[in-house]
């Protein structure tokens, strides 16, 4: 009877993903509520605030590929900036009839669906972390938290990337609990996804490889899957090379993060106290760079490279200071989003300073006090990740194994979030699913009730 008990709260061992459809339908209802209501009054601005940054770019995009002009701009050039993952889903939805490049709010709908689907999946993770009452708290805790909400409705890839980097923590858990190779191939074939939405995860298939090799379920062909692993995730990512190439001759994925790197490399040179050159041509952090000169593409792309490695050189811990100072404004600072959405005219957030950025808040009223909470959901998350990793020891292997894939996928945003000095606010929007998991489980002692399911078996 009290193993009956006890598996009840830690959640059954086998069979977690069935047997909780509820659950997710509960939540996905419940997230869709204040998207569309947020949806609904940004569609009615006076102005498109479902723009940001660099909406025009995937609507251009998207629109070419609706089109059948392949992936390619308003002029005919192909693209480069970014990979076509995103403006395919407009593309999709363009192509559906539901939207269209003037008139995105089918587009919108529907990555309000993605998003809320997000909130559905938290609750199905905490629940395999810590049982019903981490997965209860963790689906409450996203339903309405900000950033998620804001980014749903905004024509940006953020619902998406985030939307399938949860499926493939989902396919991670799946392949643990049958050992199939149609689980593990969906895992691989997610992660391959990635960069083609967000050019951030580029990387990320050699901690996922790392990940497969020592904590995967099948211990006697590790080795193997995690090679095979590396080999499905690169095939797609070395074809869109390749084919930048042939236009550049630059093997390069996407042309945005070498402009990435370059505004980092000025942002530490900025810390360290180094002036600006006052020069009358575009320097390699800004937008344009060489086009004056007449510069060739390959040489853009290798004076900015050079200039980054330089840089980060010169100045290796104030680089260092400049990560983790990007890395704790991801996870703590408010940003503007969901205010530009719902009002028409807000005090405008102050670039620095706490007590600042406070004052800021306050003025907001019951708006202000829901940016504090998702910085609580955050910061709070983030410590609880910590905390459930000190207290996982006595954990079932394929909790173990779910709560490193957690650890990885955090670990990594942030990093290469902290890279990226202009847009800091966005990179927490993939990660905030994950840290409320963990917060959940932390806040509920699901972390206790996975040790006694494991003491049991």
């Amino acid at each position: 009877m009290k193993e009956t008990a006890h598996d009840a709260e830690a959640g059954p061992k086998k069979g977690w993903f069935a047997s909780a459809p509820g659950l997710f339908v509960f939540f996905f209802l419940l997230a869709l509520l204040p998207r569309l209501w947020v949806l609904h009054i940004a569609l009615h601005h006076e102005t498109p605030v479902y723009r940001h940054q660099d909406s025009g770019g995937y609507l251009e995009a998207g629109e070419s590929l609706a089109r059948g002009r392949g992936y390619r701009g308003s002029e005919g050039t192909p693209l480069f900036w970014w990979p076509p993952g995103y403006p395919g889903f407009l593309a999709l939805t363009f192509r559906a009839g539901v939207a269209s490049p003037t008139h995105p709010g089918g587009s919108l709908l529907a990555q309000a669906l993605l998003a809320s689907m997000v909130v559905g999946m938290t609750a199905l993770l905490a629940l395999k972390l810590g049982g019903p009452s981490a997965a209860w708290l963790a689906g409450a805790l996203m339903t309405f938290e900000p950033s998620s909400i804001a980014y749903a409705d905004v024509l940006l890839s953020e619902a998406l990337f985030t939307f399938l980097l949860m499926l493939s923590v989902i396919a991670w858990a799946r392949w643990w609990e049958t050992g199939g190779a149609g689980r593990w191939m969906l895992f691989a074939s997610l992660a391959s996804s990635l960069p083609f939405v967000r050019p951030m995860a580029l990387y990320l298939w050699i901690p996922l490889a790392l990940l497969v090799g020592f904590f995967g379920p099948a211990v006697r062909r590790r080795a193997w899957l995690a090679a095979l692993f590396v080999g499905v995730t690169l095939m797609p990512i070395a074809a869109w090379t390749l084919r930048n190439y042939s236009y550049l001759h630059v093997p390069v994925f996407a042309t945005v993060s070498q402009f990435n790197e370059a505004l980092f490399a000025r942002s530490v040179e900025d810390l360290a106290g180094e002036p600006r050159p006052a020069a009358s041509t575009r320097q390699p952090w800004q937008e344009g760079f060489g086009q004056e000169e007449g510069l060739p593409f390959e040489q853009v792309m290798r004076t900015r490279d050079r200039y980054f490695w330089k840089v980060f050189a010169h100045h290796p811990l104030i680089a260092g200071e400049r990560l983790v100072l990007t890395g704790l404004e991801i996870l703590g600072v408010p940003d503007q989003r969901l205010p530009d959405l719902l009002l028409r005219e807000f005090p405008q957030s102050p670039q620095k300073g706490v007590a600042g950025r406070l004052k800021w808040l306050s003025g907001l009223g019951w708006l202000g006090a829901l940016l504090l909470f998702g910085m609580f959901v955050s910061v709070a998350g983030s410590l609880a990740l910590g905390f459930l990793v000190l207290r996982c020891r006595a954990w079932p292997p394929d909790r173990r194994a779910l709560l490193a894939l957690l650890v990885v996928l955090v670990l990594y945003h942030l990093l290469i979030g902290a890279s990226t000095m202009y847009q800091g606010d966005r990179f927490r929007v993939p990660v905030i699913p994950l840290l409320a998991a963990a917060l959940g489980c932390a806040l509920s002692g699901g972390f206790r009730a996975a040790a006694r399911e494991r003491a049991l078996t």
